[in-house]
C-alpha cells in the first residue's frame, strides 16, 4: 500500500480563479485517495517552502527555551491555546479494542486557535512565533476553502456544503486549530511501549500536516498492518478526520496512525518536529451523514461537532 499523490496545481493557490472544472477533478481524485486510504499527498498547492521553514524555525526556538520559560504560556484551560508540556495529552487514551496505553508518548505542543492580536502567544521569548503562526495560517485557510468545495463537488453534493458550515476557521466559535509539535531527542534508553505520538484517528473534518526530513508516522492500513507516511518535500499530507467520516457514512474512513521512535539510533539522537492544522466544522454543527445510503452504524446518526470535540479532550487531556 502507498499513499497516493494529488497535484492541485488547478485548485492551490497559486491559481488566481479556478474553474468548476479543476475543483471537480480534483474533488474526484480526493474521493479516490480518501475512499481507500483516508490519506493524500498534496503538491503544488502554492505555499512557499519559505513559510512552512520560517514556521519549523520559530517553534524550534520556542520548545528549546527552559521548561518553566514555556510554561508561561501554558494552554489556556478555556480558549485551549498554548503550551501543552510532554505527557498532558496521552492519545493512547483512545485505543480501540480495550488494548493497553503506551506508558508514555514523548512530545510536547503549542496550540493555536485564534490568530488575532490579542491571543496568546510567546512575544516576550520569542517574538517571531506569532508572525511565523500568522503567515501559515492565513495561507493554510484559504486553502482548505478551496479543499473542502473540492470535497463537497467529488461527493456530489452543493460546492458550498462544507465552506459553509466551516465559516468561522481560526475564529471564535469554531474548534479548528493550528499546532507546532516537538520530539525533543532520545538520549537515553527507551522503556517499551513509549511512542512519540499514541494510535489515534483525528477528531475533525480534515488534517493537513507538514513534517520534517525525520519520519516515523505510519498509519494503520484495512488488514490492521502499519504503513510508514515518509516525509514528501513541499507536500501537504492530508487526511480524513472523525466527522468527515460521520458525514460520509463511512465512504471517507478516518484512519487510525501513530508517531513511532525510529530504530536507527542516530535518528533517536535528533528532534522531530511537524506542524497540523487542524480543520473543524463551525461548533454549533450537527454533523450526520449526508449520502443517500443507510447509516452503517448507530455512530453514524450524528453530534454537535463541538460535543464530539469536548468528549475527545475529555479522555486525553490531563
Amino acid at each position: 500500500m502507498e499513499i497516493p499523490t494529488v497535484s492541485i496545481n488547478s485548485i492551490g493557490l497559486a491559481s488566481d480563479r479556478p474553474e468548476h472544472e479543476d475543483f471537480l477533478d480534483i474533488g474526484n481524485k480526493l474521493d479516490k485517495a480518501f475512499s481507500e486510504y483516508g490519506f493524500v499527498y498534496l503538491t503544488d498547492h502554492g505555499i512557499d517552502q519559505q513559510i512552512v521553514q520560517d514556521m519549523f524555525e520559530a517553534s524550534k526556538s520556542f520548545f528549546t527555551l527552559s521548561a518553566n520559560q514555556k510554561l508561561t504560556c501554558s494552554r489556556h484551560p478555556i480558549t485551549t491555546q498554548g503550551y501543552v508540556r510532554p505527557g498532558q495529552e496521552m492519545l493512547d487514551n483512545l485505543k480501540e479494542g480495550g488494548e493497553k496505553p503506551a506508558f508514555h508518548e514523548i512530545r510536547e505542543s503549542f496550540d493555536v486557535v485564534s490568530l488575532e492580536p490579542s491571543a496568546r502567544f510567546p512575544d516576550d521569548l520569542v517574538p517571531e512565533m506569532r508572525s511565523a503562526f500568522v503567515a501559515l495560517g492565513e495561507r493554510l485557510l484559504s486553502l482548505s476553502f478551496r479543499i473542502l468545495e473540492a470535497l463537497a463537488l467529488g461527493l456530489g453534493l452543493n460546492p458550498k456544503f462544507f465552506v459553509d458550515c466551516h465559516q468561522l476557521m481560526i475564529q471564535k466559535a469554531n474548534s479548528s486549530k493550528l499546532r507546532s509539535l516537538y520530539y525533543p531527542a532520545i538520549l537515553d534508553l527507551i522503556m517499551k511501549g513509549v511512542v512519540r505520538c499514541g494510535e489515534h484517528s483525528d477528531y475533525g473534518t480534515i488534517t493537513f500536516l507538514f513534517q520534517d526530513d525525520l519520519g516515523g508516522l505510519e498509519i494503520k492500513g484495512p488488514d490492521g498492518s502499519w504503513i510508514q507516511a515518509p516525509p514528501n518535500q513541499g507536500s501537504i499530507l492530508v487526511n480524513a478526520g472523525d466527522l468527515l467520516e460521520i458525514f460520509t457514512n463511512g465512504k471517507f474512513p478516518a484512519t487510525r496512525h501513530r508517531v513511532v521512535i525510529p530504530e536507527e539510533e542516530i535518528r533517536r539522537r535528533q528532534p522531530r518536529q511537524s506542524f497540523v492544522y487542524f480543520i473543524h466544522p463551525d461548533d454549533s454543527t450537527l454533523v450526520k451523514p449526508i449520502l443517500d445510503e443507510e447509516p452503517k452504524l448507530e455512530k453514524y446518526q450524528g453530534i454537535n461537532a463541538l460535543q464530539h470535540l469536548v468528549n475527545q479532550f475529555s479522555a486525553t487531556y490531563r
